[in-house]
């Protein structure tokens, strides 16, 4: 459940023409489909997947075959038409952009994304919905369990010339990232956006800049700015909220001119917003300046934020995105039994003799020390590695001497998808010596 996982193929397979092949033809619904793999590799085939299709009740079999060749056929060229007149649209939008000033056309202003297939769709198509189901309860929730999910910057080659590694950008499809249960910057942000929207509320994704710290060479460290995406939540009073699909945490954003916020700095690390999206809008910032603490971001003012024509946003969607939202798998996990379980096996790796958790009161002339941390698995070899890696947890567990107690405690939490948080504390309890 906690080994590293890789999506190795990806492949959209509508069923539909398959059902009607093996009903005009009498056969079995199955079929070998040619897969190939992702990221860079999406060239190169993977594989062959063998499926069967079976339709249940099979009274919906009866149908007039010819009718619904006739209707695929009619969407796969209404869907291929509104594709050629997005691009076009896209293309006069970006001239029309690019002309209100020259620095425009150096802003991170970005209409298409590709696929882990390499496919290149609409940033507004990338997005999709996310049900919570029972597993989420808050937005606040949801915007954890997506900061539990493990950031990993894709990476590639930078070719004979230099050999660095240079950022290979991919927006991966919500059930991939979910499948790899890791992802890059925008894989985060897709799926906290999606899951505010069913929440209710007015999400939109955030493409710009961010404040960044990185390591050189010799561990020395230096600042700087990276591309980044993050979630922005307009809220009824007028605030404008800003979710960190990495870390979880909001930010309050207020511009440096505000006369209540006078001398006060913002407190969130996001530099330049270049453009904003959510399923059905598109707007890139005309402003001035895009360092966001001098932003508005009132996206109906139109000379702040150039807008792309909803309706050809909408129609485009309905033509790519799923009928029906993702939904969140919730984790079959006894959490009071994995906790007790995790304790002894922390209890014996650590070979001392422990007793019941740290009782409210420490007896006089008695010193405590606690060390409390956090995981992501349940091995409790992984959690002995943890402690001995801090030098409190390390000071703990070398603790001896007269009235010497120990002490463990552990609390597991599920979130969807098979992502858990473990929270630990190790504690002891001695006499103190006067000096």
């Amino acid at each position: 459940m906690h080994a590293p996982k890789e999506v190795i193929a990806s492949h959209h397979l509508d069923w539909r023409p398959l059902v009607l092949e093996s009903h005009m033809n009498g056969r079995v619904r199955s079929k070998a489909v040619k897969v190939n793999g992702v990221g860079a590799s999406a060239q190169l085939p993977a594989g062959v997947v063998h499926i069967g299709v079976d339709v249940t009740p099979s009274s919906l079999v009866n149908f007039d075959a010819e009718q619904v060749a006739t209707s695929l056929t009619s969407e796969a060229e209404a869907r291929l038409l509104l594709e050629r007149q997005f691009v076009l649209l896209a293309q006069r939008w970006w001239d029309e952009y690019a002309a209100i000033r020259p620095s425009h056309r150096r802003r991170l202003v970005k209409l298409f994304a590709s696929d882990e297939n390499a496919t290149r769709k609409p940033v507004c198509v990338c997005l999709q919905r996310v049900k919570p189901g029972r597993a989420l309860e808050t937005p606040r929730e949801a915007a954890r369990f997506v900061s539990l999910l493990p950031y990993q910057r894709r990476e590639m080659s930078g070719g004979l010339d230099t050999g660095a590694a240079v950022r290979w950008e991919q927006w991966s499809s919500t059930h991939a990232f979910l499948c790899a249960g890791q992802g890059d910057v925008e894989d985060h942000a897709l799926l906290l956006v999606g899951l505010l929207l069913e929440f209710g509320l007015n999400a939109f994704i955030c493409l710009g800049t961010k404040q960044c710290e990185e390591e050189g060479d010799d561990d020395e460290q230096f600042t700087g700015e990276s591309a980044y995406a993050w979630a922005m939540v307009p809220a009824d009073d007028g605030i404008i909220w800003f979710w960190d699909p990495i870390t979880g945490k909001q930010h309050q954003h207020w511009r440096v001119h505000d006369h209540q916020r006078f001398g006060e700095q913002p407190n969130h690390p996001f530099v330049t917003v270049d453009c904003v999206f959510n399923e059905t809008l598109f707007a890139a910032n005309a402003q001035p300046s895009n360092h966001v603490q001098d932003c508005s971001f009132d996206l109906s003012n139109e000379s702040d934020w150039k807008r792309l024509s909803s309706d050809v946003v909408l129609d485009l969607r309905q033509h790519h995105a799923a009928s029906q939202p993702i939904t969140l798998q919730s984790i079959p996990l006894d959490v009071h039994a994995a906790s007790e379980m995790l304790e002894r096996e922390f209890r014996a790796l650590i070979k001392e003799e422990f007793k019941a958790a740290i009782k409210h009161m420490i007896p006089t002339g008695h010193s405590f020390k606690g060390f409390p941390f956090e995981m992501r698995t349940l091995n409790a070899g992984e959690a002995l590695r943890e402690c001995m890696s801090s030098f409190v947890g390390q000071d703990i567990l070398d603790a001896h001497g007269d009235q010497v107690w120990h002490a463990v405690r552990c609390r597991v939490y599920t979130y969807p998808e098979n992502v858990i948080v473990v929270w630990m504390m190790l504690a002891c309890r001695y006499l103190t010596v006067s000096t």
